[in-house]
């Protein structure tokens, strides 16, 4: 029930993507990026997950109900979430790898991977809980998923099986031997 006495309840998800580019050479390992961060310097290149009414650097006066998905929390990944809720032993294990690739086609709740994949999903360098947001940071070295980024998603196993989100990025990048990066995918649970 959605209203019951005046109460409101409901839990909602969002999720939020930051990639950050650096030079290979001045940032060659994940600890050089934290502390060129914490130092306040800036990467090359930043580039964020679609926000759903951004078009052109503008926020769209659209209702909600007709927002764009381009970061969605797939229908296997909230399955499993609640697998782990229920005490399904089976489910278990982390979150514990990113992917990039080239895809732009708008993701959908249905999905099960990239639409086309870059290299192999990499490991999480550094997965993290801050009160309701769970961080999930990876770090790509020079030699690692080289081409032109438009997609990421985060998940269970190093192929196939459930993806907890897929996204798009607000802008295609390419990455290459020169350049090193940091994948931040930022999952929050708030009161609806």
């Amino acid at each position: 029930m959605r209203f019951l006495l005046g109460v409101r309840d409901g839990v909602k998800i969002k999720g939020t993507i930051t990639a950050r580019f650096w030079d290979a050479e001045k940032y060659p390992t994940y600890e050089s990026t934290l502390q060129a961060r914490a130092r306040g310097e800036q990467p090359l290149k930043t580039i964020h997950g679609v926000h759903p009414r951004r078009l052109f650097g503008f926020v769209l006066p659209l209702p909600k109900l007709f927002w764009p998905k381009h970061n969605v929390i797939a229908n296997a990944g909230m399955q499993h979430m609640l697998e782990i809720l229920t005490g399904d032993e089976a489910t278990f294990y982390t979150i514990d790898y990113c992917g990039v690739g080239s895809g732009s086609t708008a993701p959908v709740v249905g999905d099960t991977d990239l639409e086309t994949a870059i290299g192999s999903r990499k490991a999480v360098t550094n997965p993290f809980r801050t009160n309701q947001t769970a961080t999930f940071s990876t770090f790509y070295a020079s030699a690692d998923n080289n081409g032109t980024w438009r997609e990421v998603i985060t998940a269970w196993e190093s192929s196939g099986g459930d993806i907890l989100n897929h996204a798009l990025f607000d802008a295609a990048f390419t990455k290459d031997t020169t350049k090193t990066a940091t994948v931040d995918v930022d999952i929050s649970l708030a009161n609806a």
